[in-house]
């Protein structure tokens, strides 16, 4: 018996399969396992596409039952775990994956996922946690109209492996188009699977993403049919899901004060710790801001960035992403929670509060995220030059302490543009003329910014004068100072 059977399902797919299959190339490459393509109908070159990669291509006629069609590649799979991928994902690396089979970690599983990058706009995403690889069995069956899916068995492995997937993608009057039918298609199959079985939670929480955004009317219905079929059973990952998706709904409503009281009311009562709490917490925030009850806004932004530092330090709980997004405010980073909690500690007049936590965070992170952060905060009306001046001037002090040098000539040049430009209006700005610049940083900064404006005047003799300078003030910076003298000679 072989390892891994791949099955598909395809219908004119030319735009996305050659990408799809050239990506699971070093899979099928380096695993004993078989690739299974199933074509419903197309009239493009999908199934010659499909030949190149494998000699398993069949045809079946479409029957408008996504578990069927699935179960159809299932059958014929011969390999001890059965894995299943759409034509519009393309892998960014496999390597975890090839690893949990190759080493034979799968035998102490029963099912895996890995992580989608849902492509929603240009520079717009969100990531799910979908359970594509199952250990195979005769109850391994697919169920589900739409939305179909094998019922997972734990324990379930939670693999490194991402993929971006391109099925939510929508722009322009095509995507809208597109967009517009496959949601009338989805929701008369979803309404059909509900009548068969009003309690199953899988089902209600697709008819939810279905109607959000269309009718608001039946978004409450069915969350709250949700949240009546879950209990409060914290076990339940769809109770998580309904809850979330209730503050969403009263968000969207510009009901600020149910936005809090829900969003409070939830995060008081929760026993673990999940992705979701992350934007429950912002959405509180920026209610309380809405009804200026800053020092409340402050309060629940805060609580979010700590959230935050749990997400990023692999402290919560992931299982949730199989049924809940990682929504794009959490995929910012640590910019957009600071940048939050600056705007609302000024608003609650404690801005020396988030400063202080921006810097002692900056202080421990990499250079290039701390430039992030500065980035973040020049476009923030709330924060001080001196803030900016500091926190970039902690990237170039982080670069020397790390000799983390990747990228380290762009870096340091943003780094010195961004601490020069605001130490500058930080000291003209403070009468004492003081900054909370070391005073040695401070003269680096003020050469190598000289230099990179001498160099924007042409004056090349200059630039390096200033970079010698800098150097004087901050040897540990000589490998970055190298580098960019080396662009110079080139």
């Amino acid at each position: 018996m072989i390892t891994l059977s791949i099955g598909m399902i395809v219908k004119n797919e030319e735009k996305h399969l050659q990408n799809c299959l050239e990506s699971m190339k070093p899979i099928l490459d380096s695993l004993d396992c078989e690739l299974i393509v199933f074509d419903t109908g197309s009239t493009d070159e999908t199934v010659n596409i499909a030949k190149k990669f494998t000699s398993h291509v069949h045809e079946i006629e479409w029957r408008g039952d996504f578990a069927w069609a699935r179960n159809q590649t299932l059958d014929i799979a011969t390999g001890e775990w059965y894995m299943y991928v759409d034509a519009d994902e393309v892998f960014t690396d496999v390597s975890d994956l090839i690893a949990f089979f190759a080493t034979g970690e799968y035998k102490d599983f029963g099912c895996a996922n890995y992580r989608w990058r849902n492509i929603l706009e240009e520079n717009k995403f969100s990531y799910t946690r979908p359970i594509r690889l199952y250990k195979r069995s005769e109850k391994a069956r697919f169920v589900g109209k739409i939305h179909e899916q094998i019922p997972y068995h734990h324990p379930m492995k939670n693999l490194d492996t991402i993929a971006d997937h391109y099925g939510y993608y929508r722009q322009g009057e095509e995507g809208e188009a597109n967009k517009k039918a496959k949601h009338e298609r989805n929701i008369s199959a979803l309404l059909e699977m509900h009548q068969e079985d009003p309690s199953d939670l899988r089902t209600i929480y697709h008819i939810i993403r279905e109607y959000f955004g269309v009718s608001n009317d039946e978004v409450i219905k069915y969350i709250n049919l949700g949240l009546e079929t879950t209990g409060k059973n914290h076990k339940e990952l769809y109770y998580h899901v309904f809850k979330c998706g209730l503050v969403e709904y009263h968000h969207l409503q510009q009901d600020f004060e149910k936005v809090a009281a829900v969003a409070r009311e939830y995060i008081n009562e929760l026993k673990v710790t999940h992705h979701g709490m992350l934007r429950v917490l912002s959405l509180e925030a920026n209610a309380h801001s809405k009804m200026e009850l800053h020092i409340e806004a402050a309060k629940a932004s805060l609580q979010a960035f700590e959230a935050f530092l749990l997400y990023k330090n692999k402290k919560m709980d992931v299982d949730i992403e199989v049924v809940l997004p990682v929504d794009s405010d959490t995929l910012r980073g640590s910019p957009f929670y600071l940048g939050r909690l600056l705007e609302d500690c000024t608003r609650a007049g404690d801005p020396e509060n988030a400063a202080g936590i921006i810097t002692s965070y900056a202080s421990t992170s990499s250079p290039p995220e701390i430039i992030t952060i500065c980035e973040e905060l020049v476009n923030n009306e709330c924060a001080e030059p001196k803030l900016i001046a500091l926190v970039a001037a902690l990237a170039l002090t982080r670069m020397a302490e790390s000799r983390d040098y990747t990228a380290a000539v762009d870096i340091h040049e943003v780094a010195v543009r961004l601490a020069h430009k605001y130490m500058l209006q930080s000291l003209a700005r403070y009468e004492d003329g003081t900054t909370d610049t070391p005073t040695i940083i401070g003269e680096y900064i003020f050469h190598a910014g000289n230099a990179y404006e001498a160099r924007d005047r042409g004056d090349l003799l200059g630039y390096v004068r200033g970079l010698r300078q800098a150097f004087h003030f901050n040897p540990a910076m000589k490998d970055v100072i190298l580098l960019c003298l080396e662009q110079v000679r080139e």
